[in-house]
């Protein structure tokens, strides 16, 4: 096994789970914002918008929509993450699993949608950072194990020369 296979299994595996704790982190969110967001509606006869503990928190429909596409992409960003691990360390597919990665790093973007019902960074935020990072990163070493494995790559030497 390679370094570069190495490490597109690792931080595929991170980001995998990065991806898993945003997609529950913003499912737990999303839930209840959905609930406010219906109670509101029914007490006030429309949508609730202003400052909650020094937050502005936007509960029309379209926010909350915006919440749950931050859940869904987050959990497809994770199965195509655990997809991308699997074909790197079991298969040895490598170039799948890059374009499988770079398709995982894209979803993940589409969460920060999120914005759009609580504009302010909460900690799932800096998870998904991690998770872009190691989906980025599993990429580009799939991209070197590719490399690699075709042999269009030579692998580092480390030998020391004499300079004469």
């Amino acid at each position: 096994m390679n370094g570069a296979k190495c490490g597109s299994i690792v931080n595929g595996v991170i980001a995998t789970i990065c991806s898993g704790v945003c997609f529950i982190m913003y499912a737990l969110i999303a839930g209840s914002f959905s609930v406010i967001a219906a109670t509101c509606s029914v007490q006030q006869g429309g949508a609730c918008q202003g400052y909650v503990q020094g937050f502005y928190v936007n509960l029309d429909g379209g926010a909350v929509g915006a919440l749950w596409v931050a859940v869904i992409v987050s959990a497809i960003a994770c199965i195509l993450g655990i997809v991308g691990s699997s074909m790197t360390c079991c298969c040895d597919k490598h170039t799948p699993a890059k374009v499988i990665y770079i398709v995982a790093f894209v979803l993940q973007i589409i969460a920060w949608v999120r914005y759009v019902a609580m504009p302010t960074f909460v900690w799932p935020d800096g998870v998904m950072i991690a998770a872009l990072i190691n989906y980025l990163v599993g990429a580009m070493n799939a991209n070197n194990a590719a490399k690699l494995a075709g042999g269009s790559a030579a692998p580092p030497s480390f030998e020391m020369k004499s300079a004469a």
